[in-house]
């Protein structure tokens, strides 16, 4: 270790090489861990969207199915027909051609249920027949009518539970029916949502993703597992910026929301996962490995190429360096001559 210390000592022009070498492999290694950064920043975005994409596009297509079903439903002449008929006809009749009408369009569609409120009478008819007599003003429940008449959309979406089976949870369409400018009834259908959720699962699953859906707040309303009926919660991938922004870069990764109209709320996609940037990770380190091994055979090239030829220029060295005297070598020389 000295003697190699003391190489170091008299040979300058190896130890500046040596440092030279050190800063410029420093230098290369910091550069090399921001562009990692940056190319595995940039290949997280490309790949969230990708994923969020057809993750979109999947469950906002099963919402838009079922509210263009319902469009259908209030543009069928045969549904406004009886409509018309319904104090014309016995109640009972009425009834089993509304719950005929109501059970097909369920069962084609798998629908949890389906219904039609006649703004008339009043009367909550479902595939099982008059299910209640609805009162918006003294009953809790149907507030709702009241609440989506006062909106004045032609459509809106609730998920909530079923009245009729409370172990089922559904996302209602609820749509007006509107003939000759007056409202007719409101109807719509009502979606499992255990559909929704396994299609979360699936895909969460599938591209290893965090997905749930937020209100305008940024609260998980409903996420894999659970609806959250009681009382909403920060998502788990809430952020200030996520209320103003529709996508956000975090330290756990990419977040994208979009808005499902439909619905009226946000899907939220987090992910943090990418594939591009691991192969270049692993060629990146493997090209730090050889320059690294290559900076130590060259150093230790140098090193011995230096000693070497301080060997040959001390052996040639004729005169003493302080006294300009000639030494053995000189006077050998000196004599041969």
């Amino acid at each position: 270790m000295k003697k190699i210390c003391a190489s170091f000592k008299d040979n300058k022009l190896l130890f500046t090489n040596i440092i030279l070498i050190f800063v410029g492999f420093l230098l290369a290694l910091i550069l090399a861990i921001f562009g990692v950064r940056s190319i595995t920043r940039q290949d997280m975005e490309t790949t969230t969207r990708a994923l969020f994409e057809g993750i979109y596009t999947s469950i906002n297509s099963e919402l838009e199915f079922s509210a263009q079903i319902t469009q259908t439903m209030c543009n069928d002449s045969f549904l406004q027909s009886m409509l018309d008929k319904e104090n014309d006809i016995s109640e009972d009749e009425f009834e089993q051609k509304i719950a005929e009408y109501l059970e097909q369009i369920r069962d084609v569609n798998n629908w949890e249920g389906a219904y039609i409120l006649s703004t008339e009478t009043m009367k909550y008819y479902t595939p099982d027949g008059i299910g209640k007599i609805v009162d918006p003003e003294n009953n809790e429940y149907d507030v709702w009518v009241k609440n989506f008449i006062n909106t004045g959309l032609e459509y809106g979406a609730d998920m909530t539970y079923d009245e009729f089976n409370e172990q089922e949870h559904v996302i209602f369409i609820d749509r007006r029916m509107d003939v000759n400018g007056e409202l007719k009834a409101i109807l719509g259908c009502a979606i499992y949502l255990s559909d929704i959720t396994d299609l979360m699962k699936k895909y969460s699953e599938e591209y290893n993703v965090d997905i749930c859906f937020t209100d305008v707040y940024g609260e998980t309303t409903l996420d894999e597992d659970e609806l959250n009926l009681g009382e909403s919660y920060y998502s788990r991938f809430y952020t200030v910026d996520m209320i103003r922004e529709n996508q956000v870069y975090t330290e756990d990764g990419f977040i994208i929301r979009q808005y499902i109209p439909t619905l009226g709320m946000y899907l939220v996609v987090k992910n943090n996962q990418h594939v591009l940037s691991e192969r270049f990770n692993k060629m990146l380190w493997a090209g730090l490995v050889y320059v690294l091994l290559f900076i130590i055979i060259l150093t230790w090239f140098n090193f011995y190429h230096f000693q070497d030829e301080k060997a040959v220029l001390k052996k040639n060295v004729r005169t003493d360096y302080l006294t300009k005297i000639s030494n053995v070598n000189g006077l050998q020389s000196n004599i041969n001559m």
